[in-house]
């Protein structure tokens, strides 16, 4: 047996580190994601690689052991992490109790990658949010001129909106290839597929099916919003920037949607990015709570099914849906 380098001594000793801030809260929960350790706190993530991981042949002995990088300023604490990525932790680390069959690894990955475009749009939609409040303020301050007054304008709203709505496709889009891990005949028409198949396999009384009528118009409208925005020739989405009324009064940049089968009136265009995020959100925790649901891998020791438990036995705040069993006095209790 050939001696140890140097380099793999190093490697092989026993190791300590400390993963972000106090501030950001004790470390919950270590996911495997994607090749990399994630480390969930209560306001922070972080995604960690070991040296090996980087440099499998130990050719650099100056290389740390661990090497950590904080991927989002948000963690347990936040609703919208809570809906999407740790949702699918939840229900799908390990794959315990979802049926063969199904790559719930690349469901949480798609989880993450869904996660990490909603904070992108809540970036897009708080730098809009500024940009407007600025306009206000810039044209607040300039004198008036006889009978003249300074309408705030920003000049850039279509082309926001339209950024914000490739970020919106680009979730629905991901939220749909979770779908096709549990039902990969979904192709065509997917979102219609999709309800046409709940509804014949699981019935259309099943909760399933209801949440589908109400959610598969909203995944329609943002994927037609992005199409109207970025085919320059059509008008089947009206933007506008900020625009006096003839009662005098200012109404803040708009938006309105007729296009295809999708139709949203007139809303400010704060207020529909808004809606959209949480739209996202909650879609996403739904589905993938139905589909685990419908999918769940039979127990022969006790029924396990998915339902909301009381609030001081969930493993985090803002994670609704657990795997778990009912006992005799109707208590349920997660488990896993």
């Amino acid at each position: 047996m050939s001696a140890k380098r140097p380099v793999d001594i190093k490697r092989d000793s026993g190791m300590s580190f400390e993963v972000g801030t106090l501030e950001e809260g004790v470390t919950e929960a270590m996911v495997e994601i994607d090749d990399s350790l994630y480390i969930i706190k209560p306001k922070a993530i972080y995604a960690l690689q070991t040296a090996d991981q980087i440099d499998r042949n130990r050719t650099n002995i100056h290389l740390p052991k661990v090497v950590t990088r904080q991927v989002f300023t948000i963690g347990s604490e936040s609703e919208i992490a809570g809906k999407i990525l740790l949702t699918a932790i939840s229900l799908l680390d390990k794959g315990n109790f979802v049926r063969d069959g199904v790559n719930t690894k690349q469901a949480i990955s798609l989880s993450l990658e869904t996660l990490s475009t909603v904070v992108a749009m809540q970036t897009i939609a708080a730098d809009f949010d500024a940009a407007q409040h600025d306009a206000y303020e810039k044209a607040a301050a300039l004198r008036r001129a006889g009978d003249a007054a300074q309408q705030p304008f920003l000049g850039d709203v279509k082309s926001r909106c339209k950024s914000f709505m490739q970020q919106a496709d680009h979730a629905v889009g991901a939220l749909l290839e979770v779908v096709r891990l549990f039902y990969p005949e979904i192709k065509k028409t997917p979102w219609d597929s999709l309800r046409e198949k709940i509804g014949h396999e699981i019935g259309e009384g099943n909760q399933f099916t209801k949440f589908l009528d109400q959610a598969v118009p909203f995944f329609k409208l943002v994927r037609n919003t992005r199409d109207c925005l970025e085919h320059k020739n059509s008008k089947g989405v009206v933007v506008k920037d900020f625009e006096v009324q003839p009662d005098g009064q200012l109404h803040p940049p708009t938006i309105e949607v007729n296009f295809r089968e999708s139709q949203h009136p007139v809303i400010a265009v704060s207020a529909f990015m808004s809606g959209v995020i949480t739209s996202i959100a909650n879609g996403f925790e739904m589905v993938l709570v139905h589909l685990c649901d419908a999918n769940t891998r039979p127990s022969p020791a006790f029924p396990v099914y998915i339902d909301m438990p009381m609030e001081n036995r969930r493993r985090w705040k803002h994670v609704r849906f657990y795997f778990g069993t009912r006992f005799v006095d109707g208590d349920f209790v997660p488990i896993g």
